[in-house]
């Protein structure tokens, strides 16, 4: 019970961080569609199921089938009857990604969840649907998905009833390999197979449990091996990403890896280092001119005739004469 009071007056405080921009848009254009079917039909109460789809993980980073997961999940849901007027892409806070990267041992490719979240909310700048929902990376510990799932539902239904509007219920979106690890089977759930392995783990999901917490499967055969690891193997190998992020995920991961880039190619490094005697070669030789060029002009003070102090003076170059000065 105490839980479930701080994730509602979290969200109520951190609602600034889950646009809504899109859900409200969506909702009362389906409202009001509802409304009319209604009217045509003779009754009175319109029939909307409305459905909010949450996608939770690192995101580090995010690629294609992060995308995929959501669309495909929304078919499905559509397909069952309800009607999809949001779906959030919540990246992991910094203290979770950062020790899920240790234990993989590749620290050196941890991207800020700032940065993470820049990128979701870039690839779905134009999508009528999705949107990115940066709550749960600005916690200052790890919630895990179905916390993250209550919280949202909780803000969902606290906006609704403010802006008079008809309820929503939040579903969970994620890969059918989850079914493994999801023990408690998380009520309304949608799981998406992205390989011929993810298909076995549909034999974990009993048609009883599927009706009595509203889990659907998704039933494509579409194969999709893309993840977030595959990224960083295509980057250490120096390969294209196009085919497996938005293009400019692309881009900024040239930026945000630079340091790794360089670490990984040893002819940067040479040419570095190249680069680095050629700047000490041309600050000794500046150096030295100017050390000649005062030379010269105290020798030439003393090349006026009958200077009695002459032979006082030390030789200006004094390694270049064959006599003492």
């Amino acid at each position: 019970l105490f839980r479930f009071f701080f994730f509602l007056g979290s969200c109520y405080a951190m609602s600034a961080v889950t646009p809504t921009l899109k859900l409200e848009a969506n909702l009362r254009r389906a409202h009001a569609e509802a409304v009319a079917r209604a009217a045509e039909r003779g009754k009175r109460a319109p029939s909307l199921r409305a459905a909010v789809l949450l996608t939770t993980g690192s995101f580090n980073p995010l690629h294609k089938s992060h995308l995929q997961i959501q669309r495909r999940a929304c078919a499905l849901l559509e397909a069952k009857g309800y009607t999809v007027v949001a779906g959030y892409l919540s990246p992991s806070n910094d203290d979770y990604v950062r020790e899920k990267m240790w234990r993989k041992g590749t620290t050196q490719y941890f991207i800020p969840h700032d940065v993470r979240a820049a990128f979701i909310e870039e690839a779905v700048r134009d999508d009528a649907v999705l949107a990115c929902d940066r709550w749960e990376c600005s916690q200052p510990r790890f919630h895990n998905y179905p916390d993250v799932a209550k919280r949202l539902q909780a803000f969902c239904t606290q906006f609704c009833e403010e802006k008079g509007l008809p309820p929503v219920q939040v579903f969970l979106a994620m890969g059918a390999d989850m079914l493994k690890i999801d023990r408690s089977r998380t009520p309304f759930t949608v799981y998406v197979g992205r390989t011929p392995k993810d298909f076995d783990h549909r034999l974990l999901l009993p048609a009883q449990t599927q009706r009595e917490k509203s889990i659907f499967y998704e039933e494509s055969q579409a194969t999709d091996h893309t993840s977030s690891t595959l990224v960083r193997v295509h980057f250490h190998e120096g390969r294209a990403l196009d085919h497996l992020v938005p293009p400019h995920v692309a881009q900024g991961l040239l930026q945000v890896w630079a340091r790794v880039a360089r670490k990984l190619d040893p002819l940067a490094d040479a040419g570095d280092e190249e680069e680095k005697e050629d700047e000490e070669q041309d600050v000794s030789g500046e150096h030295g001119k100017e050390t000649d060029a005062a030379a010269g002009v105290t020798g030439g003070a003393g090349t006026v005739e009958g200077d009695a102090n002459l032979n006082d003076r030390p030789c200006a170059r004094e390694k270049d004469c064959s006599h003492p000065a």
